[in-house]
């Protein structure tokens, strides 16, 4: 398995395509909002999309709950649980949807949090990084006994963190 996730691409297609490009054998790809590509442009690129804070696309919902190794994950773009700020009202979410794991953008900063078994992770923005890391995108791999969760720099597709998770 290998799930490629981006987030706030903000109308950056040419670092967008470069990425696909270089990870062609993802098997799904994921975007968490502020693409500003229309559904119809993230539909051509086979990317399963959740909807951001800007602009709205009637055609792509807020959020998306997903199975993956026979384990629940929300995809969210974020602005909805106010993960600026804080985690709370995200892992309330989570809770209430049984899942596992929770992929969000919106703060446009790689980062990942622990709580009680859950996993809260953002792939930061690959066109506009809001701190000091460089803009990013995930990779997920793995299998049903354990998931690595990579970020790479959306410039030059090097790794830049990485966790692994054993499932359940």
């Amino acid at each position: 398995m290998k799930i490629l996730v981006v987030s706030d691409i903000h109308r950056d297609k040419k670092r967008l395509d470069a990425i696909l490009n270089e990870h062609t054998d993802a098997s799904l790809r994921i975007s968490l909002g502020d693409s500003e590509l229309s559904s119809r442009t993230l539909s051509d690129k086979d990317i399963l999309a959740v909807k951001g804070n800007y602009p709205f696309d009637a055609g792509i919902g807020y959020d998306h709950v997903l199975t993956v190794s026979g384990r629940r994950w929300l995809l969210t773009h974020g602005h909805k649980y106010g993960v600026r700020n804080q985690l709370e009202e995200l892992y309330a979410a989570m809770q209430d949807q049984t899942c596992e794991v929770a992929l969000y953008g919106h703060t446009h900063r790689a980062a990942w949090t622990k709580r009680k078994g859950c996993l809260m992770i953002n792939p930061g923005s690959i066109s506009q990084s809001r701190d000091d890391k460089p803009e990013s995108y995930l990779i997920v791999s793995g299998d049903a006994a354990q998931w690595v969760f990579s970020w790479y720099d959306a410039r030059y597709h090097t790794l830049i963190d990485r966790i692994e998770h054993r499932v359940g």
